[in-house]
């Protein structure tokens, strides 16, 4: 349950961030020069992807924290998923994703920042009961009120 928050809260973060129209239009300011090829742009293209998926990492941790998982959670959750698919990729500079061990490098970096505990201590937690129905594949948060 709780890799499967923290995934959902990455691909989450994506969509509240309108991720794809912001490295359209980073990657479209960063190509604006004529004497950038197409060599340069698809590296410009993976690097601008990279930096949104550190992003979306960052925001899945605080999320989960907020609704009361436990701090390692994603660090877990991704070294989990990448085991499971077989990924132990390093970051190329095509890659659209950064490699496992960057990954979590940054997330335990971000997660043992003194500063970063404080700003997503300022909320408690959403308490709640997240409920998964398998038949339905439907998963739902009720938050206590």
């Amino acid at each position: 349950e709780d890799y499967l928050a923290c995934t959902l809260a990455h691909e989450l973060s994506h969509v509240i961030k309108n991720s794809s129209f912001e490295q359209t239009k980073e990657i479209s300011i960063r190509t604006q020069s004529p004497t950038v090829n197409e060599e340069a742009k698809k590296l410009i293209q993976a690097e601008v992807a990279r930096e949104h998926e550190l992003k979306s990492d960052k925001d899945a941790f605080i999320m989960t924290i907020r609704a009361g998982y436990a701090k390692d959670t994603c660090i877990r959750a991704l070294e989990f998923l990448h085991r499971v698919s077989g990924n132990g990729s390093h970051t190329e500079p095509d890659s659209s994703h950064p490699g496992v061990e960057d990954r979590i490098a940054a997330l335990e970096i971000y997660a043992n920042t003194p500063d970063s505990l404080l700003e997503i201590q300022k909320e408690e937690p959403t308490q709640g009961l997240w409920e998964y129905n398998a038949n339905m594949n439907f998963l739902k948060f009720t938050p206590n009120h």
